[in-house]
């Protein structure tokens, strides 16, 4: 009886699964129960036919751990990347079932933000600005005007830290950062050029000789002291 019985639910198995592969389309919305959890991804059981969601398409975010985000039993949607009706294989992307970050993410050219430095390679640090977007600190941008060898030298993953957005391609997804403390310098630098530029303008419009302004100023400091 027993035999019997496991027979019967086997034959139905089958059954679903031939029928859930006869129906089923890329980019179609499923959803089903996650049976197991490796570090190449996890395999997902669709009603029948068990499917496999890569390590790439678990997160719009990057996935260091599997376990981190995914458990046996629980229940996921996804979207059909790829099918393979002749062996049977489903390849299925958790991502494209969730609203994609870059198209509601707005990252202004200047702006600043807090950000996660989530790793580190030997041109640059990459840094996280919320789910699903990175943004990159070249390493010619972390030295303050000093070169270094390594971004380690200056930043580490893990630590947070505030940046300025100085370029967008979101056809590319790539965001270009500069640490907040060196554009601020930077900024006060350039409006101190600005200052000095403007009053040697106006110096050579009859207000005075550059040198003469130079000496004003210094009076100016003096009576003040």
């Amino acid at each position: 009886m027993v035999l019997s019985r496991k027979a019967i639910l086997d034959a139905e198995r089958e059954e679903k699964a031939r029928s859930l592969r006869d129906s089923l389309k890329e980019g179609a919305r499923v959803r089903g129960v996650v049976t197991s959890v490796q570090k190449f991804g996890a395999f997902v059981d669709l009603g029948g036919l068990e499917a496999l969601v890569p390590v790439s398409e678990i997160a719009w975010s990057r996935t260091e751990n599997v376990a981190d985000r995914l458990s046996v039993g629980q229940q996921v949607d996804a979207v059909v990347k790829k099918l393979d009706l002749e062996s049977g294989k489903v390849s299925l992307s958790l991502k494209d079932a969730q609203p994609d970050p870059w198209e509601r993410a707005l990252w202004p050219v200047g702006s600043y933000h807090n950000g996660t430095v989530t790793r580190l390679v030997p041109f640059g640090a990459f840094v996280s600005l919320g789910e699903g977007v990175e943004g990159l600190l070249h390493i010619s941008k972390l030295g303050a005007g000093k070169r270094i060898s390594h971004p380690k030298e200056v930043v580490k993953e893990g630590q947070g830290v505030e940046v300025r957005i100085d370029a967008v391609d979101p056809p590319k997804r790539k965001i270009s950062l500069t640490l907040a403390s060196i554009s601020r310098e930077e900024e006060e630098i350039e409006s101190a050029l600005k200052e000095y530029r403007e009053k040697a303008a106006s110096a050579s419009q009859g207000i005075g000789t550059l040198g003469e302004l130079l000496k004003g100023s210094l009076a100016e400091t003096e009576e003040d002291a």
